[in-house]
């Protein structure tokens, strides 16, 4: 769900409002500059993340979408992350993967640390409170203007959250 216009009754709210909080992840500049640190487990950590955007971007089912999302980019990083970790658990549990599970594992702190720290409950009800606070919105346009300001916390708690309000 995507929000680019939300009415309040009849005043216009900015679009200012559903600014996302987070910079989208320029990987080329990630990559380069591991390349120059001469880091090569970060360089092929930003090398998988940027083939995975790639797929996204080529994949069918986003055709029709002009750019990759913070929370497009969230999600696949979240999705790759965990990925790994199952992969690292998959090969400690074998004698003669020891070594495997340590690069995994390290490959999925590097994405880890691409993922943006998600928001507290008291953050985001502090941002529910505010915008529902003399306006005539709706439960919908609540909860996607703040899964908007953050992306990288779950839709449920979101939901939760935005459920107390109305």
């Amino acid at each position: 769900m995507v929000c680019k216009t939300i009415y309040a009754g009849s005043i216009p709210v900015p679009d200012s409002l559903f600014k996302i909080i987070y910079a989208m992840i320029d990987i080329d500049k990630l990559i380069l500059s591991a390349t120059k640190e001469r880091d090569i487990a970060r360089r092929e950590s930003y090398k998988m993340v940027k083939s995975k955007f790639q797929e996204w971007k080529t994949s069918k089912e986003n055709a029709g979408k002009k750019e990759m999302t913070d929370a497009d980019q969230i999600k696949i990083l979240k999705k790759l992350k965990a990925e790994y970790e199952a992969d690292a658990s998959m090969y400690r549990t074998k004698m003669s993967g020891q070594d495997i599970a340590k690069q995994y594992e390290e490959t999925a702190v590097i994405i880890g640390e691409l993922i943006p720290a998600e928001a507290s409950e008291a953050d985001i009800e502090a941002y529910i409170s505010e915008i529902v606070g003399g306006s005539n919105m709706q439960l919908k346009d609540v909860i996607c203007s703040t899964k908007a300001k953050f992306p990288s916390t779950d839709g449920k708690i979101i939901a939760t959250l935005v459920k107390k309000h109305f």
